[in-house]
């Protein structure tokens, strides 16, 4: 499905179909292997443009139910972990550029029941936190890949962001529960410098962290409730001044630009879009979806993938032709 102009800045590019009634919803949008990706709930969709998609779920040739959680990855490989009845499994997916072929392979299921599921890899290996009721734990895949190996580190919280670079360097975004309501109430965020095995604290937030972005070794842009959004990196984030009470719904970084959606949480939700680019302050945008926005990705400058639960939109900063 494809071209339909909502207005003169938004095109509806695709809209997820039910399967024999089968309950199916996107969750995340990303930009791996040098292609795009929309997952979720029995959902894994690939586009060589940004613009139209090929849906891969019936390649997971999977016989349950299934959500993929998390979808990160390198120049040829990328790694999906899919929540099932039978637990977290993990596939790598790996291209090969001059055949113009993908191949899945499966990889050691990850040992946990979480829900909550977040990731990040680099060259040498592949990190998942996982929340198991109390705290959230590491676990790191390596060398031969043979089984997962649990680092000797945990953290109060559940987990809503996590990237890892070359250079050892990386963040983990954690939020924790109000203990007698069950409430998200603030967060923290933690630093290492040595590849995952050890974190330090940078600094707690009054707020509940849900998600952030990083790209081409930029400062990673984190946000959350009450319109909370933060710079920085493992020497410490600075946090940005939105009087609203409306959740960072969604975040995105790339070497020459930044973007953020702010909603609210009326039925009918208020949208606005942030953008920036690499010198300029940032600029406002409404937007005039109905449903609620999941994830964000750029497709080109001043061009932005909105997926939410059902569809996916492109939303172009500057007048579409």
């Amino acid at each position: 499905m494809f071209d339909w102009k909502v207005d003169d800045r938004l095109i509806r590019i695709y809209e997820l179909e039910s399967r024999n009634e089968d309950h199916r919803e996107i969750s995340g949008v990303k930009f791996c292997l040098g292609d795009w990706w929309a997952f979720g709930s029995r959902v894994v969709l690939q586009s060589k443009d940004g613009m139209r998609w090929v849906d891969l779920s019936d390649e997971f040739n999977s016989a349950e139910r299934f959500a993929v959680k998390a979808f990160v990855g390198l120049e040829n490989e990328a790694f999906v972990f899919s929540q099932s009845r039978s637990g977290l499994s993990c596939r790598s997916l790996y291209c090969f550029p001059e055949r113009g072929l993908q191949r899945w392979r499966t990889l050691p299921s990850v040992p946990t029941s979480s829900a909550f599921v977040i990731a990040a890899c680099t060259h040498e290996q592949v990190i998942v936190c996982v929340d198991d009721g109390k705290e959230s734990r590491l676990m790191r895949l390596r060398g031969n890949r043979t089984e997962w190996e649990q680092l000797p580190v945990s953290f109060p919280g559940v987990g809503s962001y996590l990237e890892l670079a070359e250079s050892g360097e990386g963040i983990c975004a954690l939020w924790r529960p109000q203990r007698t309501t069950g409430f998200r109430e603030s967060s923290g965020i933690y630093g290492t410098r040595d590849g995952g095995t050890t974190w330090d604290k940078i600094q707690e937030v009054d707020t509940t962290l849900l998600g952030g972005a990083s790209s081409f070794g930029r400062p990673t842009l984190l946000g959350g409730s009450n319109g909370y959004i933060a710079e920085g990196n493992v020497d410490g984030f600075t946090a940005f001044s939105l009087s609203t009470p409306d959740e960072v719904a969604a975040v995105a970084c790339d070497q020459f630009q930044q973007a953020f959606v702010l909603e609210s949480d009326d039925e009918i939700p208020v949208q606005t879009l942030r953008w920036r680019d690499a010198s300029s302050s940032w600029r406002s945008f409404n937007l005039s979806l109905a449903d609620r926005i999941v994830d964000i990705e750029f497709v080109g400058f001043g061009v932005v993938l909105l997926g939410t639960r059902k569809s996916l939109y492109i939303y172009s900063v500057e007048l579409l032709q």
